[in-house]
């Protein structure tokens, strides 16, 4: 499943699984059905930077605009998870409630 799993899916009718040495080490191969393509650096091969640049803010006044619009402060360090809410547990949650607590200048 490419990005999603980065495991084995056991299934016989999937040939192949890209990936890397970091992904899967020497010692988990023997573990996986699928022939492994393995990238010579890192498997995730897209970048912002290539396929979306015209998306990314570039210079600090278009970067302060966003915040203002979202009523975010110019100079706090702001917290976001893009997960489903399902994949939020409880522990999860009290992680950052906890690290909320510890940064004062902050935003989410």
């Amino acid at each position: 499943s490419y990005m999603g799993f980065p495991g084995s899916t056991g299934a016989p009718y999937l040939d192949y699984m890209v990936c890397d040495r970091i992904v899967v080490p020497q010692s988990l191969r023997k573990h996986y059905t699928e022939r492994l393509i393995l990238m010579p650096h890192c498997y995730f091969v897209n970048s912002h930077n290539t396929c979306a640049s015209h998306t990314l803010l570039q210079t600090d006044e278009e970067k302060n605009k966003m915040r203002e619009k979202y009523g975010l402060p110019k100079d706090a360090f702001v917290f976001c998870c893009l997960s489903r809410p399902d994949k939020i547990d409880p522990c999860t949650f009290r992680s950052w409630l906890q690290a909320l607590f510890l940064v004062r200048n902050r935003g989410i």
